[in-house]
């Protein structure tokens, strides 16, 4: 029984940790528009270990229940925030490069007279 009650505490643990770091990769304040539909989905997930769920049943029905289908998703849901945190760092480094790439190059010692110049374009 006591070993029991701590596989459940550990799997608990788990879980509580797991939706905290989801909920502080999100915190910044530019990701949390974005991932506002996710974290609502996944308190929806919560919800079953606050209401339905009865602790004191049977681990192996808490487990398939809840603790495993919230696990999965949960590890989903960060790696796409992961992925997205990657990605989005990937564009703003090469927007960074394109914006400091000379598109024009002038030659300001050659001069060229207007005739030229027209001839040229």
């Amino acid at each position: 029984m006591k070993e029991e009650l701590n596989v459940k505490k550990d799997a608990v643990g788990f879980i509580v940790d797991l939706f905290n770091d989801i909920v502080q990769e999100v915190e910044d304040e530019r990701n949390k528009g974005l991932f506002l539909q996710i974290m609502q989905q996944l308190q929806n997930k919560m919800l079953p270990a606050r209401n339905d769920l009865k602790w004191n049943n049977n681990y192996k029905d808490i487990k398939t229940n809840f603790i495993e289908k919230f696990k999965d998703y949960g590890l989903r849901i960060k790696e796409v925030i992961r992925a997205y945190k990657i990605n989005n760092q990937k564009i703003a480094d090469i927007m960074k490069e394109i914006s400091e790439t000379s598109l024009i190059v002038f030659d300001l010692k050659k001069k060229v007279d207007s005739e030229k110049f027209r001839a040229m374009q």
